[in-house]
């Protein structure tokens, strides 16, 4: 008995101490937080990880050298969410020669790489406003932002560090991509009904909007680059407003109300008061859609139409963009679209007439009758859009026919301002009886450029009552 005893008591400490030795008990209270320490970390490891624009932009775009360094900074509205929406892979509309694009309707280098890009479900996507291209990766889209970085702002880093405006340049390019989601044309009734751009381009709104804002502020402030470049001569002083004006002028689309008040209003926010500049820049973009005299701001609105002719010839296949003087002949002109209406009398009334060896025009006919020529050559002007630009547009049309030698001497000798004025105010004299003047704002034109005497056999009515101008 005592025998068997002792061999179990044996047995049991050859089982019990290696366990003891080699196997000590787990302690609960420590190693349950380790375990799931270690399990959500290896969960982590094995998860997509975000990362905004912010945070990796100053890995993925260059810096300046000798100068303070460039990123797309959040959102200085405190939206932090919009350095890490997805932009479109739109064309890039990059000037060329003369600030002129690739042809329209080419694919660039940077649509033919982001069409393998796109999903499958972003195509024709119009629903709500939203830009036909949007949902683009969001690859393409900082692909885009770091091409125009390098290609637009790096080059002026210098003078811009000076100017002190890095940090509205960067703020400023962090908008961008929540631009990439927003039409390029304000949308939505409030501020339809308030514009000023979409009450003067309503008729054009549907293919303006398949463009998107960020593209549209890309290729306006690329060409106000190269119109700045061409305008001034020590153009590198006045880059830093023209990068600045040019990405700011329209993020005011991103708010409710008319965008370049509301433009204005944002970039003031963002732009230091001590540049001397800062209050000319917020009156370009408060005025870029209105007449102006003021320089700077005539090529930024030169710098957004050429780019909404360039957009709208992306979507009408047939047409094209050129320069006024590669497609006006003011030969054709004169023959095919001002000769057919000379002393002509309609109910709406007249708009041309022949007097002792002189034609004289109204200004609007010339207006009209080149948009005309326009349409007929398959070219998109959008300024015979815009009636901001009336008064700019006919004294181009007046300096390509005085360039050609249409124009009467006395339109060249008219001054008004110290300089030739080619529209004259007349007063009618006519045969008619009674004290009422008749006065016309006209543009006299030589007469022997036309058949006069077949022309004076078609005055009736008033036309055939006028026998001298004052």
């Amino acid at each position: 008995m005592i025998e068997a005893i002792l061999i179990s008591l044996l047995c049991a400490v050859c089982i019990y101490i290696p366990k003891i030795l080699f196997f000590p008990p787990r302690r609960s209270h420590g190693n349950t937080n380790a375990a799931n320490a270690n399990a959500a970390n290896a969960n982590a490891a094995s998860a997509n990880v975000t990362v905004s624009l912010s945070d990796i932009s100053r890995i993925w775009m260059p810096q300046p050298s000798g100068g303070e360094g460039f990123s797309l900074a959040a959102d200085p509205r405190g939206n932090k969410s919009s350095a890490q929406v997805g932009t479109p892979d739109l064309p890039v509309e990059k000037p060329t020669e003369a600030g002129e694009p690739a042809k329209a309707g080419e694919p660039t280098e940077t649509e033919k790489s982001a069409e393998a890009e796109k999903p499958a479900n972003a195509v024709g996507q119009t629903s709500a406003g939203e830009p036909a291209n949007a949902g683009v990766s969001a690859n393409a889209g900082k692909k885009e932002l770091m091409l125009f970085y390098q290609e637009c702002v790096l080059p002026f880093s210098k003078t811009i560090t000076e100017q002190n405006v890095p940090k509205t340049i960067e703020n400023l390019l962090g908008l961008l991509p929540e631009a990439g989601h927003v039409s390029s044309i304000s949308t939505g009734d409030v501020n339809k009904a308030v514009d000023e751009e979409f009450l003067e381009l309503e008729p054009l709104a549907s293919d303006l909007a398949k463009t998107t804002l960020l593209r549209h502020t890309l290729t306006v402030t690329r060409i106000l680059i190269d119109k700045v470049r061409e305008t001034y001569a020590e153009s590198d002083t006045r880059m830093p407003m023209a990068v600045t004006v040019g990405l700011a002028h329209d993020i005011g689309k991103l708010a409710r109300g008319n965008h370049p008040q509301k433009s204005a209003e944002m970039l003031s926010e963002i732009l230091p008061d001590d540049i001397p500049w800062a209050e000319h820049a917020l009156q370009v973009i408060r005025s870029h859609h209105q007449k102006t005299s003021d320089q700077f701001t005539v090529l930024l609105k030169q710098a957004d139409m050429q780019a909404r002719s360039y957009e709208l010839a992306a979507h009408m296949p047939g047409y094209n963009v050129a320069p006024f003087s590669r497609w006006f002949d003011a030969e054709r002109f004169l023959k095919d679209y001002i000769e057919p209406e000379i002393n002509i009398a309609q109910q709406t009334g007249w708009q041309a007439f022949s007097l002792n060896g002189c034609v004289y025009v109204k200004p609007k006919l010339l207006y009209s009758a080149a948009n005309a020529m326009c349409r007929d050559m398959n070219v998109i002007d959008v300024r015979f859009f815009c009636g901001s630009e009336y008064d700019n547009t006919l004294r181009e049309i007046l300096q390509g026919m005085k360039k050609a030698g249409y124009l009467h001497d006395m339109a060249r000798s008219q001054k008004s301002g110290g300089a030739a004025n080619p529209v004259i105010n007349f007063e009618l004299v006519t045969r008619m009886p009674g004290p009422r003047k008749i006065s016309a704002m006209l543009v006299p034109v030589r007469g022997e450029l036309f058949d006069l005497q077949e022309l004076e056999k078609r005055k009736t009515d008033f036309l055939a009552e006028i026998r001298d101008l004052k």
